[in-house]
């Protein structure tokens, strides 16, 4: 049961921070100022994607055929890349 609503929670943010990214970048094409919107969303979905893989990785017996250590390490990147958090 808890594991279950842990798996809701991860899900819950990765729809978050899917959501923040589509709409700067709807702004983005829009024309429409964006500035703030992608300074709230690199944040929040960098660390979010870190904790993610690094959780996965944890568990990676299970994940036999994924490459979770470059993910891992794609999403380190992804967490300062164009600036600090």
């Amino acid at each position: 049961m808890i594991l279950d609503q842990a798996m809701q929670f991860m899900l819950a943010d990765m729809s978050a921070a899917r959501l923040l990214i589509w709409n700067a970048a709807w702004r983005c094409d829009a024309g429409l100022p964006f500035t703030k919107e992608s300074s709230h969303a690199k944040p929040f979905a960098g660390d979010l994607c870190a904790r993610n893989v690094w959780n996965a990785r944890k568990h990676s017996e299970l994940l036999q055929g994924i490459p979770i250590e470059r993910f891992y390490r794609d999403a380190k990147i992804h967490q300062k890349w164009d600036g600090t958090s």
